[in-house]
């Protein structure tokens, strides 16, 4: 026989049961090779404009 659930909490504990926890989780550093599937704790800017000129309106580069 399956087990029925019926003591839930109200919307109000269960935003705040929610509200209560730390996702933050504390910054680590990883080798490069190690990173894939990781996030980046803060943002990276390159010291160096890559190409160092104009190409177009809409010149950058996205790494996936």
């Amino acid at each position: 026989m399956r087990k029925q659930f019926r003591d839930l909490a109200s919307p109000e504990d269960a935003r705040e049961a929610i509200a209560s926890l730390d996702l933050t989780p504390a910054a680590e550093t990883v080798a490069l090779d190690a990173a894939r599937g990781r996030v980046l704790a803060e943002r990276i800017d390159a010291e160096l404009d890559v190409p160092g000129f104009d190409r177009a309106s809409m010149d950058g580069y996205a790494v996936r």
